[in-house]
């Protein structure tokens, strides 16, 4: 029977949009003994998530010495750059990492207790980011999908909010509560669009709508479409090689709920609003890390190599982070072929959040060394 930890670490394993990332740690030898170096871990590219958790009633403080000596004591190992200590995992797909501490960029610890609290921010060796989060607060970001850009958003507005310093536990899980349920509201708000369009046939005007509101034609199988795109084996041919591929994977478990939503929405009425002939493209832009384009098309059109000849300079020459295509035969719109391919090599917005949560946490220790909080 799976424990409490196991539940709700798989919880978020299982239903994680990123989930690609997250790894099962594999043992590591010490002696006679074989110990695993964390509970969960999340890596992409050179940053890595360490989760740890706890889940007894011994109380926060203990819960979380209990998760720092586990932590430290595999920290030591692995910066001593043996190969029996670097960190490895496998995924749900079968693929395992390996990841040398001298590899590393960015590395955040995640304590995870079963007490009722807030959110905790403290710095490890003066150089990697600890969080202490409620086990609660996994759920939470698993039920509607989420990444570790979620779990690292969450904890930097709570870091950031305005508190006094006598709040109880109680006091600290309420507003941890309403901060979660104000990000949710804030990601399932519409974003801006701008259009292009190769020919003048679509008019899309009325966008002001709430994304839970939103008529769509079928918006479920356009999103279940696009989680796809985590795995880079499932891609299209236009791909260029593995590391494209990877590419793609990458920015996609980069996402927050909000990109996710965005793009889901974007290549939605792209699909939905297309003429007979889908040809126009249109992409989302100006709010988010990352920036989309979708473009639709008749394959047995006369200027379909015309527009994908346009379509491929836009997204060279502005920036574009993921650009997908939806080719459909004829009139056949329930079955369209998606391709997806990588151009900008922008930073990993987890890199970006954790940099943030950073540098509050040094503003506020300046605040406190001076006597202004």
């Amino acid at each position: 029977m799976q424990s409490q930890q196991e539940s709700v670490l798989e919880e978020f394993f299982q239903k994680s949009f990123g989930a690609q990332l997250l790894f099962k740690p594999i043992k590591y030898r010490k002696g006679s003994a074989h110990r695993e170096p964390a509970d969960l871990i999340w890596v992409n590219g050179s940053f890595v998530s360490l989760f740890y958790m706890t889940s007894s009633n011994v109380g926060l403080e203990k819960e979380s010495l209990h998760n720092l000596k586990q932590a430290n004591g595999y920290l030591r190992l692995w910066k001593s750059g043996k190969p029996t200590y670097a960190l490895r995992g496998k995924n749900r797909f079968h693929e395992e990492c390996f990841v040398p501490f001298i590899t590393l960029k960015k590395l955040v610890i995640f304590s995870i207790i079963s007490t009722p609290s807030g959110v905790h921010v403290d710095m490890l060796d003066n150089s990697h980011i600890h969080i202490r989060i409620p086990e609660i607060l996994l759920h939470w970001v698993a039920s509607f999908g989420g990444s570790i850009c979620d779990l690292l958003n969450i904890s930097r507005l709570y870091f950031i909010e305005p508190k006094s310093n006598d709040l109880t536990n109680d006091s600290e899980f309420s507003l941890l509560r309403n901060i979660t349920h104000s990000y949710v509201d804030f990601c399932n708000q519409l974003p801006r669009i701008e259009t292009r369009k190769l020919n003048p046939l679509v008019n899309l005007d009325s966008l002001d709508k709430k994304l839970e509101n939103y008529d769509y034609e079928d918006f479920s199988f356009v999103r279940e479409r696009l989680l796809l795109n985590r795995i880079p084996e499932i891609m299209g041919k236009a791909l260029n090689g593995k590391s494209a591929k990877d590419g793609i994977a990458r920015c996609f478990c980069d996402m927050s709920l909000k990109e996710l939503n965005s793009l889901s929405y974007l290549c939605d009425i792209a699909v939905t609003g297309s003429n007979k002939n889908f040809e126009y493209f249109s992409y989302l832009s100006y709010e988010y890390h990352y920036k989309f384009l979708v473009f639709t098309a008749n394959i047995y059109a006369k200027n379909f190599n015309e527009n994908f000849k346009k379509v491929s300079l836009h997204i060279a020459n502005n920036d574009i982070s993921i650009g997908f295509i939806y080719m459909f035969e004829g009139q056949d719109v329930r079955a369209p072929n998606q391709i997806g391919f990588q151009q900008s090599e922008k930073g990993l917005q987890c890199i970006h959040i954790t940099n943030e949560i950073q540098k509050a946490f040094t503003e506020n220790q300046e605040k406190l060394t001076s006597g202004k909080v």
